[in-house]
Protein backbone atom coordinates (compact mmCIF):
# COMPACT_ATOMS: atom_id res chain seq x y z
CA UNK A 1 0.00 0.00 0.00
CA UNK A 2 2.79 2.45 0.84
CA UNK A 3 4.47 1.87 -2.51
CA UNK A 4 1.19 2.50 -4.31
CA UNK A 5 0.67 5.74 -2.37
CA UNK A 6 4.21 6.89 -3.18
CA UNK A 7 3.67 6.16 -6.87
CA UNK A 8 0.39 8.10 -6.90
CA UNK A 9 1.88 11.11 -5.13
CA UNK A 10 4.89 11.11 -7.46
CA UNK A 11 2.61 10.87 -10.48
CA UNK A 12 0.47 13.76 -9.21
CA UNK A 13 3.59 15.86 -8.72
CA UNK A 14 4.82 15.09 -12.24
CA UNK A 15 1.44 15.93 -13.74
CA UNK A 16 1.68 19.42 -12.20
CA UNK A 17 5.41 20.03 -12.43
CA UNK A 18 6.41 18.82 -15.90
CA UNK A 19 4.20 21.12 -18.01
CA UNK A 20 5.41 24.14 -16.03
CA UNK A 21 9.04 23.03 -16.28
CA UNK A 22 8.75 22.48 -20.04
CA UNK A 23 7.24 25.95 -20.45
CA UNK A 24 10.16 27.56 -18.61
CA UNK A 25 12.62 25.58 -20.72
CA UNK A 26 10.97 26.79 -23.92
CA UNK A 27 11.05 30.39 -22.65
CA UNK A 28 14.75 30.08 -21.78
CA UNK A 29 15.50 28.65 -25.21
CA UNK A 30 13.64 31.55 -26.83
CA UNK A 31 15.69 34.08 -24.84
CA UNK A 32 18.94 32.37 -25.84
CA UNK A 33 17.94 32.28 -29.50
CA UNK A 34 16.96 35.96 -29.45
CA UNK A 35 20.26 36.84 -27.80
CA UNK A 36 22.22 34.92 -30.43
CA UNK A 37 20.24 36.64 -33.19
CA UNK A 38 21.02 40.10 -31.80
CA UNK A 39 24.73 39.27 -31.48
CA UNK A 40 24.82 38.01 -35.09
CA UNK A 41 23.65 41.36 -36.44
Amino acid sequence: MILHQLFCETDDFCQDFLPEWKRTQLEAKSVIEQSAYVKAK
